[in-house]
């Protein structure tokens, strides 16, 4: 597996982050740095995303920053151009997944059933997010996939949240979590960067806390 994808089994907790521009970029990536935290994922719902995965790119060099909701190719190179290290969709996209593969750049496509496992599966990616997670059926359902899938490992991510988060933690086929509560556009637009530094050093404390021990190999 790429270096990026081996990043986040080790990070455990992924930060997403949505709706906010590129001027919070530094002090964001300082927050997150602060708690413990290397690896963040840039949501493109918002026309400021690619300004800010940007200046996260260039001006926060420890920081391995990626982009998800990538819903289409001219998405995806746009991300690329903005320094994208990883890109991650919503669901299962062939042509988002070819253009991915096609240029190297490591690709997390997003399933919820097993049809969508099994298209993941045919362009040779077993290290997938399951979104919405909580909507779709939770740990139960990811328990259910490790029976015929017991060789793909997942990326939870949809109502993952502090309390729960070592419900998914706690399964082998779950390498990382998807946690949008780490930093919240509430709080960077409030420029509550200590919080944001705070609820990353708790999530890494409750994530490297239980897990040791239980960090799946990823080929």
């Amino acid at each position: 597996m790429n270096e990026v994808l081996k990043l986040f089994c080790r990070e455990r907790v992924i930060p997403v982050i949505s709706g906010v521009g590129p001027q919070t970029g530094v002090p964001l990536g300082q927050a997150l740095a602060a708690g413990g935290v290397t690896t963040a994922e840039i949501t493109f719902r918002h026309r400021e995303a690619p300004k800010l995965l940007k200046a996260m790119y260039e001006l926060c060099p420890g920081l391995c920053a990626g982009a998800g909701t990538i819903l289409n190719v001219e998405q995806a190179k746009n991300a690329r151009s903005c320094g994208a290290r990883f890109i991650v969709t919503p669901a299962f996209n062939p042509w988002v997944t070819d253009y991915c593969l096609e240029h190297d750049i490591p690709v997390v496509p997003g399933v919820c059933t097993p049809y969508e496992v099994e298209q993941a599966l045919d362009k040779g990616l077993n290290f997938l997010k399951f979104f919405p997670a909580q909507a779709a059926g939770g740990t139960a359902m990811l328990r259910a996939l490790a029976g015929p899938y017991g060789f793909v490992t997942f990326m939870p991510t949809g109502g993952i949240t502090e309390d729960n988060l070592l419900d998914y933690l706690s399964l082998d086929n779950v390498a990382a979590c998807g946690a949008s509560w780490l930093a919240p556009q509430e709080l960077i637009r409030k420029g509550n960067f200590d919080e944001i530094t705070r609820r990353c050093k708790n999530a890494r404390a409750l994530a490297d806390g239980t897990c040791i021990g239980k960090r799946r190999k990823i080929e």
